[in-house]
């Protein structure tokens, strides 16, 4: 990629990354213990038995949730900092170029395709 194409990647996950930050931020708190993880926030429904329930029966969505968008948030953090190293679009598993159709498909790709496939 060009460096003008490297730049306008890194300004699409920046406001990527921002948002990611927002969606977490409304679900979960930051950890204080570990930096870059949340723990997910509790629902408050209400008082009663059923909004009790309700909140019980929505914690297992909020922690799936905020997994899903804690790892978003980590690949483009990471890609992020590829982007800054010069080492974007290489393997961080062997080294080799990852095909540019993979990094248009994906640009968080890490892997290329021949070690996602051994690796899972």
């Amino acid at each position: 990629m060009t460096p003008d194409e490297l730049n306008k990647l890194d300004a699409e996950l920046v406001v990527k990354e921002k948002a990611l930050v927002a969606q977490l931020e409304e679900i979960a708190s930051k950890n204080p213990v570990i930096p870059g993880d949340y723990e997910p926030k509790m629902p408050n429904y209400g008082r009663d038995d059923e909004e009790n329930i309700n909140e019980a029966a929505a914690l297992p969505e909020i922690v799936a949730m905020t997994d899903a968008l804690e790892r978003q948030l980590k690949e483009v953090r990471e890609t992020r900092n590829k982007i800054r190293m010069g080492t974007y679009g290489t393997c961080s598993n062997c080294g080799s170029p990852i095909a540019p159709k993979r990094l248009q498909a994906l640009s968080t790709a890490i892997l290329c395709i021949d070690c996602v496939h051994k690796l899972t």
